[in-house]
């Protein structure tokens, strides 16, 4: 079974970590883009896996349009706590792929001196083209502590991921993550910084040969001057998966990628925005069906709406 590769975690999350200003009590945001995928279809751990079309085609124009809107009902001197939806919808308009995530979040923070706890619960929902088949539910625990002008966070994910087509049961399973974060400002203006982060997964699934173990280093350097914003970002990951006893196959991934992403601010309401990103991936299996090494360019023209 073949995948499509979608930007689905970068465009979501980075929507889902929307902040909301202090006294602010509701927020909306609106994303939306358009681009070009060079490789849709390709076989990765984290992946919400679709059918592959009969007639399908490698390369493809995908749009994206992601909202989010956060209401904060409670906000005190030392904590917080909101609830966020999601939507976020991505077509492969040669291929006629649709993805669909919806979510609901509750987020809450404690702050004490130069510590923010917090926790968080979310469930989503991912339809593919019209079927919903796979639901998650996650909770989340971190910390993070100012340092100066540096930042330091630290956090515990653990997802259940419940299937909701009999098709997709083999992707059945859980998923856990501890990621650590340093974020550092270069200089007193605090227009450039800098920051470095290291990730530890495992993914539990059912299917066989499916659940790996593995982890990624990554490293960001920002800069800003007067509208314009740039982010520049390298990583490394390396994923081992499980011996596959159907194939004898033990399957070891490792992957590099980079990525920039430039924003305009016409105000402090609306951005333009240009990403691209570049992926390799190897792996020591090497089947003329699969497609387990490849290379991966995705870049798109955006714009996002706060209100």
């Amino acid at each position: 079974m073949k995948g499509v590769k979608a930007s689905i975690f970068v465009i979501f999350n980075t929507v889902a970590m929307a902040q909301v200003s202090h006294g602010d009590a509701f927020t909306f945001e609106l994303d939306i883009n358009t681009g070009y995928n060079n490789n849709v279809f390709l076989e990765s751990e984290d992946l919400v896996i679709n059918e592959e079309p009969d007639e399908s085609q490698k390369n493809d124009v995908q749009t994206q349009m992601a909202v989010t809107a956060n209401y904060e009902f409670w906000d005190q001197e030392n904590s917080d706590a909101a609830v966020m939806v999601d939507y976020f919808k991505e077509r492969l308009v040669e291929n006629q792929l649709d993805t669909t995530v919806t979510s609901v979040s509750l987020p809450a923070h404690y702050y004490s001196g130069s510590y923010r706890y917090g926790v968080s619960f979310t469930r989503q929902n991912y339809n593919l083209s019209g079927v919903d088949v796979l639901s998650y539910q996650t909770s989340k625990i971190g910390v993070a502590k100012n340092l100066g002008n540096d930042k330091l966070y630290v956090s515990l994910n653990n997802t259940n991921k419940v299937s909701k087509d009999e098709s997709y049961e083999q992707y059945e399973g859980r998923s856990r993550a501890l990621s650590a974060k340093y974020k550092s400002m270069l200089g007193m203006t605090g227009k450039q910084a800098i920051s470095l982060q290291a990730n530890l997964f495992n993914n539990d699934y059912q299917g066989e040969g499916l659940s790996n173990t593995g982890g990624y280093i990554k490293a960001v350097y920002e800069w800003n001057f007067g509208r314009h914003s740039n982010s520049v970002g390298a990583k490394f990951k390396r994923t081992q998966y499980e011996l596959d006893t159907l194939t004898n196959d033990e399957r070891l991934d490792r992957q590099v990628s980079a990525n920039y992403h430039y924003e305009y601010y016409l105000s402090s309401n609306t951005q333009l925005y240009f990403d691209t990103g570049y992926i390799n991936n190897q792996s020591n299996i090497e089947y003329q069906d699969e497609n387990y090494n490849y290379d991966q360019w995705v870049s798109s023209l955006g714009a996002r709406f706060v209100f």
